[in-house]
């Protein structure tokens, strides 16, 4: 019998940023790992027990599991959607994570498209099937993900800077984009450096004039790099939208012409 994989992780009781691997195994018959009349085998057992710290609640990927673990283990456990989006990532970075490990997921337990994955293409107009997503699909939405959360991070800082220019310099910057804000304030430094065309050489003149007063000076380096990570986003963004439309579309005529299971 083929090796199975037990859902189970072990989360910090508070907000989680990273999931790192701490241990795996394999079990050939996961009904005997855990199930509701024997309860949590020895050596699942023992891998929980060695690697959680003390009010460690742990994520597991059924509710069944839920149930037994707190039952049996007396651990708090985690079984909701936002646990059920960090196992479908999981189990789609298993080559990258355990190289080593030749065992293949069932089709049961690799989970065609997560909740994120479906709102990340809705986003970029793409309508999609679940069952027509493949892993180059699921690789560059990962990617225009990341360039989103980029510019997630820098809004409300970026946002600030506009407001403040406008109130000092009498620039208006409504309506422009982040990458421009964050463009005209690098010009105050470096008028040379990378494209500032957006940036008319007056408002730069007058961002000169009053960086001291806006206190801008004090932010030099933070202000470059800013900047990097948003021309760096925007350039990958641009590049990725028009790849992953591609690829949806290649993968729609892919099903319509061969039907399911030719896009994995």
């Amino acid at each position: 019998m083929e090796a199975a994989y037990v859902d189970v992780i072990l989360l910090l009781a508070g907000s989680v940023m990273a999931v790192l691997l701490e241990e795996f195994r394999t079990f050939k018959d996961k009904s005997n790992a855990i199930n509701k009349s024997t309860g949590v085998s020895k050596r699942l057992t023992e891998m929980i027990m060695n690697c959680r710290f003390p009010e460690q609640k742990i994520a597991v990927g059924k509710l069944e599991y839920k149930r037994i673990i707190e039952e049996r283990l007396n651990i708090d456990c985690l079984y909701n959607t936002a646990v059920m989006e960090v196992m479908w990532g999981i189990q789609h970075c298993m080559p990258s994570l355990l190289p080593q490990e030749k065992s293949q997921l069932t089709e049961a337990d690799c989970l065609p498209m997560s909740l994120g994955l479906h709102y990340v293409l809705q986003h970029y107009d793409c309508d999609v099937k679940t069952e027509m997503v493949n892993e180059q699909i699921v690789a560059t939405a990962s990617v225009l993900f990341q360039c989103d959360s980029v510019e997630k991070k820098y809004s409300g800082a970026l946002r600030h800077a506009g407001d403040l220019i406008k109130d000092v310099s009498g620039i208006n910057c409504e309506g422009w984009t982040l990458l421009k804000i964050a463009t005209a304030l690098k010009m105050i430094w470096w008028p040379e450096f990378g494209d500032s065309c957006e940036v008319s050489e007056d408002d730069v003149s007058r961002l000169v004039a009053h960086a001291y007063i806006c206190d801008l000076h004090k932010k030099k380096d933070s202000c470059l790099t800013v900047y990097k990570d948003m021309v760096e986003a925007h350039e990958v963004k641009t590049s990725k939208k028009g790849l992953v439309k591609s690829l949806v579309e290649l993968a729609n005529e892919t099903y319509e012409a061969e039907g399911p299971g030719k896009n994995v």
